[in-house]
């Protein structure tokens, strides 16, 4: 929920009339990463190419242009010449590795802005069902993930058969704190003792095994001020004109997946001699998945 419909719930309580999210949202029966491989299945087919493990190093400009870009890859650097560029790494990361270097103005403004990384812990399970729900944020300070999810209720093809299910919590933390330090094995005993021991979804017998995964840079922090240091970065990458940022970390804005898709597809369109403003996508003052319920209907989140 909005902080406005929060602080208006806690002077007129809704009675619960209020949910955070809408009742239905589309996905892939095969998870979330079948976007990424449809996309690829269609720029393969078209005769293009997709270079995987080839983080770009240097960004190389002329005037108000850039020319290539120098990407590390399995044969050492290599320089790669287009006529558009479009990037979704971190907008700090892309100001740091302009050639010729940034301002200091703009480098200093890189600095300032800082993102928070998530890890997710799947947790394994011999178990039908823990929660008939879509997604669990959790508010208590002794357990240290914020958010879990059960992905068999997305698809039942996330699990290999229904006496299965899996939870996923998600731990959010910043380089080098005590969460991001911790190994893998100590991430999934710290989730099995929470899911266990503390909520009492699960009992310990029921775990098969459990895997992290690591994201960083996952949220743009906005911090008190970030907005002075983000418009100094966004108003140097704005010179380049065959420069076009987007996604999450591209443009430093907490999009939704359906945010960062459209920014891609926008910038395609522009590619192709379209003119459209990709800061405009996500710009509403009101968030969309708010939604009231009529009294007497029952609400659950």
């Amino acid at each position: 929920m909005s902080l406005v419909t929060a602080i208006k719930d806690a002077i007129i309580p809704s009675n619960g009339k209020v949910v955070s999210l809408i009742d239905e949202f589309m996905y892939p029966r095969f998870g979330f990463g079948r976007f990424s491989e449809r996309m690829a299945d269609a720029i393969v087919a078209t005769g293009n190419q997709i270079r995987l493990g080839a983080g770009v190093e240097r960004v190389h400009c002329r005037g108000d242009r850039v020319v290539a870009v120098t990407a590390a890859t399995d044969r050492g650097a290599e320089r790669i010449e287009a006529d558009h560029f479009i990037s979704s790494i971190p907008l700090t990361l892309l100001a740091k590795i302009m050639e010729p270097a940034a301002p200091p103005e703009v480098l200093a403004a890189a600095e300032a802005l800082t993102f928070r990384n998530i890890i997710t812990v799947n947790v394994m399970l011999r178990k039908r069902q823990v929660t008939p729900d879509t997604w669990l944020y959790v508010h208590d300070r002794k357990i240290l993930f914020g958010r879990l999810h059960e992905p068999k209720n997305w698809s039942s093809a996330m699990v290999p058969s229904d006496e299965f299910t899996s939870i996923v919590a998600e731990y959010f933390c910043s380089f080098g704190d005590s969460i991001w330090n911790m190994s893998e094995e100590q991430l999934v005993e710290q989730t099995v003792r929470h899911l266990a021991d503390d909520l009492g979804f699960i009992t310990r017998d029921e775990v098969i095994g459990g895997f992290a995964i690591r994201a960083p840079r996952a949220y743009p922090a906005y911090v008190i001020g970030y907005e002075r240091p983000l418009a100094t970065i966004k108003g140097f990458i704005d010179r380049f004109e065959n420069l076009q940022i987007i996604g999450r970390y591209g443009t430093f804005r907490y999009n939704n997946t359906d945010h960062s898709i459209e920014t891609g597809l926008l910038a395609a369109k522009n590619v192709l001699g379209e003119r459209h403003d990709l800061e405009l996508v996500n710009a509403a003052k009101e968030y969309h998945e708010i939604k009231h319920l009529p009294h007497g209907v029952p609400s659950r989140t």
